[in-house]
């Protein structure tokens, strides 16, 4: 297991990508973790729902993510990235090594929503922490989403961006802000592009998890099952979460920090959705009985994505859950979920 940093303070703490950085940093066992967010505590669901039976359900935590909430090596506190002063005081009280800066809005969020979250929130913690020392090193969580539809695959790091929306001219705004801040007060930063995010708990507005809970409640009815999906003619760099949060923290040790750090997140595999909707469609048993109806494309898209994943691999990192294990993953948390479960039974990472 790769020696990380003991003192992290991850914000975004209890959404579906910052829930699963808490996890895989409390698994060595010498690491505390401060998570912050501006939502009340909660120790058994995210804090968002997902469609379930025909009705909004709180999604529920997996195991893992559940028993890492109640770790005596855990604390949560209810801070806004945006509140520097605030930021500042809780660094200096917990003085972490490193903050993972997870908090974002998502992709369709309102305009507002994005600038405030993922460029406000980003100026919040370099605010806060140039005033204080030593100064913690930054791992923040931008996206693929930056690069646009580029013409060249695989992406590399050193690509021109040029996003096609507000979610990826959002992050990217993130990023330069984050470079500035950097270059101007000497903080140690890495920035980190994730790709496509797959695993349990994943919010029903990506198409996997819409995907698994269609299939999940309609292998419970007989005859043909409508599958309503966008557009799978597309193709994706998936990547699990578990990965994803793991190669955060190998970067929180392992990547060489300045303004220019920058490193993909993802698997470097170019999968068609299609595929993953066929594959999906044969975890659940419904070859013979699905039928699925494409949905209005998005007004812009981009039509084609993979990332080279060299810089990420360098660091030593490689990934252990395969596209099949993930997706396998999520379809037995919404079964759970469709039976009314409250508790997933999807399979944990062995320590």
């Amino acid at each position: 297991m790769l020696a990380v940093p003991e003192r992290f303070l991850v914000t975004g703490a209890q959404g579906f990508l910052g829930r699963h950085i808490v996890a895989e940093a409390l698994r060595h066992p010498d690491a505390e973790v401060v998570g912050i967010g501006r939502s009340p505590r909660t120790d058994d669901v995210f804090t968002y729902s997902l469609a379930s039976a025909g009705r909004q359900v709180p999604a529920p935590l997996p195991p893992a993510i559940r028993a890492a909430a109640t770790n005596r090596r855990y604390a949560y506190e209810r801070v806004d990235v945006c509140d520097a002063e605030r930021l500042r005081d809780l660094l200096r009280r917990h003085r972490p090594e490193v903050i993972v800066h997870a908090a974002s809005a998502l992709r369709d969020d309102p305009w507002d929503d994005l600038v405030r979250a993922n460029v406000l929130g980003v100026v919040g913690v370099v605010e806060a922490v140039r005033r204080v020392e030593p100064m913690p090193r930054i791992v923040f969580v931008s996206s693929g989403a930056v690069y646009g539809a580029a013409e060249r695959l695989p992406l590399d790091e050193d690509d021109p961006c040029d996003p096609i929306d507000a979610y990826g001219a959002s992050k990217f705004a993130g990023e330069a802000f984050a470079r500035v801040g950097a270059v101007a007060h000497g903080i140690p930063l890495v920035r980190a592009r994730i790709f496509n995010l797959l695993g349990p708990g994943l919010q029903d507005r990506h198409l996997a998890a819409a995907l698994a809970g269609q299939i999940a409640a309609g292998r419970e009815k007989t005859g043909v099952v409508q599958l309503v999906t966008g557009r799978l003619d597309t193709t994706r760099d998936f990547v699990d979460v578990r990965d994803a949060s793991a190669a955060l923290l190998t970067l929180a040790k392992a990547a060489a920090p300045g303004p220019e750090a920058v490193v993909n997140v993802a698997s470097g595999l170019e999968t068609p959705v299609r595929a993953l909707h066929d594959e999906l469609v044969r975890l659940g048993s419904l070859e013979d009985r699905a039928v699925t109806l494409e949905g209005d494309p998005r007004a812009v898209d981009v039509p084609r994505s993979v990332a080279c994943v060299d810089r990420l691999r360098a660091t030593g990192f490689e990934p252990t859950v395969s596209l099949v294990e993930s997706l396998r993953d999520m379809l037995t948390y919404a079964k759970g979920l469709a039976a009314g479960d409250r508790q997933p039974r999807a399979p944990t990472r062995p320590a």
